[in-house]
């Protein structure tokens, strides 16, 4: 037999022995092992070596520690709910629906509408009287031509979350950050390391003043837009306002917005006794030198002013000059004139006047165009920095609505008559004095009175309909008298829009008046002088 033969038999000999032996010895075999690997897969068992019945079942335990009576082997995933919960699952499904649900509602808009629908089935739609008034108390009382007035834009979450934020903004941010948020121009500036100037317009001023009113989109924190005024020429301002004075085009810069915020931080009669304090023989006058010590002093005692840090970055300083254009009409072209007390009152009552007109516009803008606005809106006006809590000025305004509905008036008060009693609020520590006679002699303040006071303080009589007004928004007792302590103080916020209050929470004072109590009590303890 040749070799090769041999060598091949005894292999086949060999192999099949080792099969016969892995066989006795139970050793399986290639096939078997890759089958083994695929039936233990991990996939197709449970962690207790069971197999795995479903793709979702996770072991065969019924009851155990950290379970709930499972009923089978085989389930989908499930929350682990006791079994006294799982009975109101759909009930407190139902709920939460619900009340999510509710949210989503507007009430009011319903009650209007099912009040709108079930009009005409009630016992009192047969009185033609009744029907009347129904029909006064669907009218707008925001506008005096319902007909030709669009209605006002419901605001949005987001909106009125960004007002409150901006509101925070005035109250309580240094000037330079007020400036900087509410500012929306910024100018080329030649010659100069910074690369442009930042300005205001006089409706940026007035909005940075007034709460309530929302920054254009966009132009929110250090965010302006490029202005040209070679390119582009534009006034800003009326030629015969107060800011046509402080700049070519009517515009504002940061000295002049820190001028014109001491301008109504400090009342007609401070500056009355600036002036004969400053001025050269106690003559109420001031050449240039001596109303700029004046306005630095004005700055320094002043929230305003105590509030105020130089920014670097965007180049904005508290200027000791005042502006060119404002030294001019002060002191003429050489500087030399004197300005006098009458001069100067004379334009701050004008600045107050500029700044209602804009306030008028921006905050009633298709009303001024007839010249005429709504009661609710002046007596909403009169309240914008009185700080009233929401309930409070509701409830004042809803007194001014009904006695509206009741008389049945619908004619609004003329743009003259709202700068009349305006005039009126400029002397208002003389009406705080002749009021206050009035008040301790127990005497109520009627319109009468009111009218009487306008007499001799100002030399005309306020408008009926605006006394009317003025009286029932303060008539707390609803008695026919004004309430002359709210009304005094809510009108000299309003002339200060707001700039009495310190620019800042109390927090830092408290701390600091703490610390300040605490060394005095120590010094005292050790007898330290």
């Amino acid at each position: 037999m040749p070799r090769s033969l041999c060598g091949n038999l005894l292999y086949c000999l060999s192999s099949s022995r080792l099969l016969i032996l892995r066989f006795k010895s139970g050793i399986p075999s290639l096939e078997e092992l890759k089958k083994l690997e695929s039936d233990y897969h991990p996939s197709t068992h449970t962690i207790f070596g069971s197999r795995r019945k479903d793709s979702m079942h996770y072991t065969n335990r019924k009851v155990g520690v950290g379970y709930w009576h499972f009923s089978n082997n085989i389930y989908p995933i499930r929350l682990k709910f006791h079994p006294k919960i799982a009975k109101w699952m759909k009930l407190n499904f139902f709920i939460l629906f619900s009340v999510f649900l509710g949210l989503c509602i507007d009430f009011s808009w319903v009650g209007h509408q099912i009040k709108k629908i079930t009009t005409n089935f009630r016992p009192e739609a047969a009185d033609p009287n009744l029907k009347d008034n129904e029909n006064f108390d669907q009218t707008v009382v925001h506008s005096v031509d319902t007909n030709n007035r669009k209605k006002k834009k419901r605001l949005s979450f987001r909106e009125k979350r960004i007002i409150e934020y901006e509101n925070r903004v005035r109250a309580y941010s240094a000037p330079d950050k007020i400036f900087r948020y509410f500012a929306t121009l910024k100018i080329a500036k030649d010659g100069s390391s910074r690369t442009f100037d930042i300005y205001m317009t006089p409706k940026d001023f007035v909005r940075s003043l007034t709460p309530g009113i929302i920054q254009p989109h966009g132009l929110e924190l250090d965010r302006f837009m490029y202005y040209d005024p070679h390119k582009n020429a534009q006034n800003f301002a009326n030629p015969n306002s107060v800011f046509a004075k402080l700049n070519e085009y009517g515009l504002i810069s940061f000295g002049d917005y820190l001028f014109l915020m001491t301008m109504f931080s400090i009342s007609s009669c401070d500056f009355v006794l600036a002036f004969r304090i400053f001025g050269e023989n106690n003559k109420e006058e001031l050449n240039k030198t001596e109303f700029e010590k004046l306005q630095e002093l004005a700055l320094t005692y002043t929230n305003v002013g105590q509030r105020h840090r130089d920014n670097a970055s965007v180049g904005l300083y508290a200027n000791k000059d005042i502006s060119p254009a404002l030294s001019y009409f002060f002191f003429g072209a050489d500087g030399k004139q004197k300005l006098s007390i009458k001069k100067f009152i004379d334009f701050q009552i004008c600045l107050y006047k500029d700044v209602l007109e804009i306030e008028l516009e921006l905050k009633d803008e298709e009303s001024l165009r007839s010249g005429v606005i709504s009661y609710i809106s002046f007596a909403d006006l009169l309240l914008v920095y009185a700080g009233v809590s929401g309930a409070k000025k509701r409830k004042m305004l809803h007194r001014v609505k009904k006695k509206i509905k009741s008389e049945k008036r619908l004619d609004g008060i003329k743009v003259d008559e709202i700068e009349s009693f305006f005039g009126f609020l400029y002397s208002i520590e003389d009406v705080d004095l002749a009021l206050h006679f009035f008040n301790v002699a127990e005497v109520g303040i009627t319109d009468e009175i009111l009218k009487s006071v306008s007499k001799k303080i100002v030399g005309k009589e306020l408008p009926e309909n605006v006394i009317d007004v003025v009286i029932t928004l303060f008539d707390e007792d609803e008695d026919g008298a004004l309430s002359r302590d709210e009304f005094i103080t809510v009108m000299k916020k309003r002339l200060k829009r707001g700039l009495e209050k310190p620019k800042d929470t109390g927090f830092i004072k408290l701390f600091d008046a703490v610390g300040k109590c605490c060394m005095n009590t120590v010094k005292d303890s050790l007898d330290i002088t």
